[in-house]
Parts: structure tokens; C-alpha cells; sequence
């Protein structure tokens, strides 16, 4: 199987409401990082409340995979993955 190279487990966002842009920027940044570093995918995790970060990963290329879910003590982390080579042209 080959290597996920999971993002940052956390993206501590320190930004105005609605400035999303800041947060995309981290994302791409990953992404371009990883892809650069030769991983064929990364993976992010987010809460099922956190619709606009979902919208936002699916936007970048990411798609969920429910068998990379993670529960953490009951709160439950959607897992959404973005397979750098086909998104590279994108991120």
C-alpha cells in the first residue's frame, strides 16, 4: 500500500471570520510540499460541523474516504484525501 502523508493534524487558524483564504493557502501549501516530496496523497481530517472546511477540500480535489475516519474519544474526524498527482495541475 502506498504511503499517506498525512497534512498537519491540526490547522490552527488564526484569521477573521470568513477570511478562508488564509486557510486554502495552508492547504495548497501542504499539498505543494508533499507533492514535492515525492507522497502520492495526503489526507485531512475535519468535524462533521465543519461544513465550509469540507466544501473547501472537495473544492482543492479532496474526496472523502470513510475508511480513513477517525475517532478521537467519541468526536468524530471526517477523513478527506487529495491524490497529488492527479491534482497537481490544481494545487
Amino acid at each position: 500500500m502506498a504511503q499517506v502523508t498525512p497534512a498537519p493534524e491540526l490547522l490552527v487558524r488564526i484569521a477573521r471570520p470568513g477570511d478562508d483564504r488564509v486557510v486554502e493557502a495552508m492547504v495548497r501549501w501542504c499539498a505543494q510540499r508533499a507533492l514535492a516530496d515525492g507522497r502520492e496523497r495526503i489526507r485531512i481530517h475535519t468535524l462533521e460541523s465543519m461544513a465550509a472546511a469540507q466544501r473547501m477540500y472537495l473544492r482543492l480535489g479532496f474526496v472523502r474516504d470513510a475508511a480513513l475516519d477517525g475517532d478521537w474519544e467519541g468526536i468524530v474526524g471526517l477523513a478527506f484525501v487529495l491524490h497529488l498527482r492527479a491534482a497537481s495541475a490544481g494545487v
